[in-house]
């Protein structure tokens, strides 16, 4: 293994231990002392390779299917408490979901601070438990997206858009909440490209911010995600999982949705975002009062729109959530 004063990672962000240069050596270490089991160590193995884990009926399908029914239910009659955003508008900006509300391309932010099952599905014991062994602590999931229909959104790296002050000490869950169907704006990523050079936007920064960088970097970077894999020989794959199948991803693995081929289709299903507890979200520097990591189950909680507390999920039991449009207080 590497001695401390060496180059650890294959990033000059850092990262977890899983990034470091003698990953593999690391595993086996762990297994040798009994940490990791056998089956821990297939997925590890996986994940340091390739960026990525399947786990395959993950979350329970009972809870899957409520929540999906639930979701169904707030496009199409409408939330005072549920906030939703536009791809079209500005980034931050979120409000109330209004009765009949088109779903295509639309997602849910937070969800877990209005629903109890959403908290329930994002904390399934298989995921906190993996994301556990990666972090070397809890986690917390401080961002949630939860989609009725295919995203479209094109390939991209988490890093240039979900900010936490380790950049590379990120991870993202992605839950199916049914069968996903061909033609659904399936999720799509590149096996492998977790492990791409470090493109630096403004020279030293993993984080595009429009204002600083400009729309002509996130153009030249979007391009060179897809040409720097295809020099590679890097695969791109789709996933089309069964109901409660779980996709978590490391921080940098290129990743996007596929263009949806059947607009009837639904593609109901959450993603999560998770650092380290110990790590901290971009916007705890500028939103003071939305800092609270709230712990549940066998992980934390946090929320840039919700006010979250204690009690949050025992008010979010009987659908009484508040929340905040933090864009307007900025």
């Amino acid at each position: 293994m590497l001695e401390q004063g060496e180059h650890l990672y294959a990033s000059n962000f850092g990262g977890l231990w899983t990034d470091r240069i003698d990953a593999l050596e690391l595993l086996a270490h762990r297994v040798n002392n009994g940490q990791i089991n056998q089956d821990q160590e297939y997925l590890l193995r996986q994940w340091i390779e390739n960026g990525y884990v399947i786990l395959e009926g993950a979350v329970d399908e009972t809870l899957c299917s409520e929540l999906a029914r639930e979701l169904a239910t707030i496009f199409e009659g409408g939330s005072e408490t549920v906030l939703y955003q536009d791809p079209e508008a500005p980034p931050g900006i979120a409000k109330t979901v209004p009765p009949g509300l088109p779903a295509e391309r639309m997602r849910l932010v937070d969800l877990y601070g209005a629903s109890r099952l959403a908290a329930d599905v994002l904390t399934s014991p298989a995921i906190t438990e993996f994301l556990r062994i990666v972090f070397d602590e809890a986690p917390l999931c401080f961002q949630g997206l939860t989609f009725e229909q295919g995203s479209g959104q094109g390939l991209h790296q988490d890093t240039a858009y979900v900010v936490v002050d380790k950049p590379l000490e990120l991870a993202a869950a992605w839950v199916a909440l049914e069968d996903i169907q061909e033609g659904s704006g399936e999720l799509m990523y590149v096996d492998g490209s977790h492990r791409l050079p470090d493109w630096n936007f403004g020279g030293n920064s993993k984080h595009w911010d429009p204002t600083l960088h400009g729309q002509d970097s996130h153009t030249d970077w979007s391009k060179w995600l897809i040409r720097k894999s295809e020099e590679l020989g890097l695969e791109k794959k789709i996933f089309r999982p069964k109901q409660g199948d779980v996709f978590i991803w490391s921080a940098d693995l290129v990743h996007g949705g596929s263009p949806v081929g059947d607009k009837n289709l639904s593609r109901r299903s959450m993603v999560g975002h998770y650092c380290p507890v110990g790590r901290v979200p971009h916007y705890f520097n500028y939103l003071p009062s939305q800092t609270a990591k709230v712990p549940y189950k066998n992980g934390f909680f946090s929320s840039s729109y919700y006010q979250l507390s204690h009690t949050t999920f025992e008010i979010t039991e009987k659908k009484i959530g508040k929340f905040r449009n933090f864009f307007s207080r900025r």
